[in-house]
């Protein structure tokens, strides 16, 4: 999960959706909710519509 935490802050864009959809691969009941956490605050100030949409849409499928 550490590396999941670190993609989700990451600068460049990239890393970011992919650890989102690392997230989104997962069962629904296995991410964790700090997890869910991590990415609701990451979809606060994620600068890069697309990839803010992509979050937005992992917390609605869980």
């Amino acid at each position: 999960m550490p590396l999941i935490r670190v993609g989700l802050g990451n600068r460049i864009n990239r890393l970011r959706r992919a650890a989102v959809n690392a997230l989104a691969a997962w069962p629904p009941a296995a991410v964790p909710d700090e997890a869910r956490d991590w990415v609701r605050r990451a979809a606060a100030i994620e600068p890069v519509e697309e990839t803010r949409a992509e979050m937005l849409a992992f917390l609605v499928s869980g």
